[in-house]
């Protein structure tokens, strides 16, 4: 995915470079922040999570106060329009109006293109009669997390 990523930039004209490290590097990096002399040189990271909630795909990398080493605001990303709506989503408890703000915030995060989001869902099958238990019901799973531990050969 990085080397898709990067021929897809190079095509519009920006050069970028891979560091490539270790994965519990690219943590400890993660969590150093980009103001950390361990970050020297670096201006972006690329880093796979899930984005399982609001908090963890958005609000932790843009909410000014979230820098590291109190969250993952990696470059210390400050703005008060982003802060001001974190916070009216925080103190609004009605589901439909906070999914209103939280909306309002997604798509201004594409919008300014403060990241690169990139999908890479191998969607995972079993491919033989023989494996039983991978996906019950026929329900393909809704993220990367695969459960495991139902399946067997027969």
């Amino acid at each position: 995915m990085n080397e898709a990523i990067q021929q897809n930039l190079r095509d519009i004209g920006i050069e970028i470079t891979f560091e490539v490290v270790e994965w519990n590097s690219l943590l400890g990096l993660w969590r150093d922040g980009a103001r950390a002399p361990s970050n020297r040189g670096i201006t972006a990271i690329n880093i796979s999570y899930a984005a399982l909630d609001p908090f963890n795909g958005l609000i932790r990398f843009l909410k000014t106060e979230l820098t590291p080493p109190a969250a993952n605001n990696w470059g210390f990303f400050s703005d008060p329009w982003h802060d001001a709506i974190i916070d009216r989503a925080y103190n609004t408890f009605d589901p439909a109006a906070q999914a209103v703000l939280l909306q309002d915030l997604h798509a201004r995060v594409v919008d300014d293109a403060l990241f690169l989001f990139v999908a890479h869902d191998l969607n995972p099958r079993a491919m033989s009669r023989r494996v039983q238990g991978f996906v019950q019901g026929f329900v393909q799973a809704q993220s990367w997390f695969q459960e495991l531990t139902q399946i067997r050969m027969t």
